[in-house]
């Protein structure tokens, strides 16, 4: 589905734009060999007093190329208290845990935004209106995740307990 108010973003994929209520976003921490040190790997989910947004970009399929199903995330959370937020100190991303991760086989790593601003504002009971504009190293490569858009309350899947 592209995006009207971020055109391009989604031309080699699906885009889902969407939050859950009343969850508490954490991170899972694996032991890195090459690196000799713990990195944050992916996030994990738990009921709690938060609202996470999340952006999720599933690439399309290549049959001729096994394993090469990719779906990125960029994923921040706000206090449910917040109707209205601003992140854009370095503090402020780390403490909402905005961060990017990709998934295909396997995930990792997490990566979180160095730099940038998301703004939000509730525009009516369960839609937000998100602006992100932030960037981000992975692989020795800056990306950016660049979006505005309306975002709509979602079910808190299940497998969150």
């Amino acid at each position: 589905m592209e995006n009207p108010e971020s055109p391009g973003l989604c031309l080699d994929g699906n885009c889902d734009y969407y939050y859950w209520e009343g969850v508490e976003m954490g991170v899972q921490y694996e032991w890195d060999e090459y690196e000799m040190d713990s990195i944050a790997f992916y996030h994990t989910f738990s009921t709690g007093s938060n609202r996470v947004f999340a952006f999720e970009k599933k690439h399309h399929d290549n049959p001729a190329i096994a394993d090469d199903e990719l779906t990125e995330y960029f994923r921040f959370q706000v206090p449910m208290s917040s109707d209205d937020f601003i992140i854009e100190t370095t503090e402020e991303m780390t403490e909402a845990q905005a961060a990017f991760v990709q998934s295909c086989y396997c995930f990792g790593p997490l990566v979180y935004a160095a730099q940038g601003r998301i703004e939000g504002e509730r525009i009516s009971q369960n839609v937000f209106k998100v602006t992100v504009d932030v960037t981000y190293e992975i692989y020795e490569e800056v990306r950016t995740v660049n979006f505005s858009r309306r975002m709509r309350i979602q079910d808190t899947p299940d497998w969150i307990n």
